[in-house]
């Protein structure tokens, strides 16, 4: 016969970073629900939360209740650094001079992406890209999402792209 509790709350601890509530939002379990102790939900609750990418592990355990029957369950996070350099590049090429000067010139360029993909514990994912090169041209990006709107299961994304630059032409006149 299956060990039953009813849940009197939820514990969340090891989280310097993350937001209580951000955690407890993957969690499928209410308070007062009746649950046993071999419920898929309770590995599938580790593996969410793993799946943030915002924990290095996570550990699900009981503890007593004030009742007879009742448990509180505790979820021990270990943190992650969630601020990421993912790309960047710095080189330059060859590109024509223009009408008036035909010769070759070397134009560098540059550029770099910084992510925080939980930006102040809420789970929000927060990217800015820059890109850059010779003659003022200049590229940005910003993206701002939420993967569980206001705990509504659905995910919400939103991004701003500038580009003040030159295609593979060069930047003379193009004459065909």
């Amino acid at each position: 016969r299956p060990v039953r509790y009813t849940l009197q709350g939820i514990e969340v601890r090891g989280n310097h970073h993350t937001d209580a509530y951000t955690v407890r939002r993957l969690v499928p379990f209410a308070e007062g629900e009746i649950f046993e102790i071999e419920d898929q939900r309770i590995e599938l609750t580790r593996i969410r939360l793993l799946g943030t990418g915002y924990f290095s592990r996570v550990t699900l355990s009981l503890r007593r209740g004030d009742q007879r029957g009742w448990a509180f369950l505790v979820i021990e996070v270990v943190e992650r650094n969630t601020l990421l350099i993912s790309d960047y590049a710095l080189g330059a090429t060859a590109a024509p001079g223009g009408p008036l000067d035909p010769a070759l010139r070397i134009v560098p360029y540059g550029g770099i992406t910084v992510s925080e993909l939980n930006l102040l514990g809420r789970g929000l994912a927060l990217s800015g890209s820059l890109a850059g090169g010779a003659d003022g041209q200049v590229g940005v990006r910003m993206r701002l999402g939420d993967s569980d709107l206001f705990g509504s299961g659905y995910s919400l994304e939103s991004g701003f792209l500038f580009n003040n630059a030159h295609d593979g032409l060069g930047n003379g006149s193009v004459q065909i």
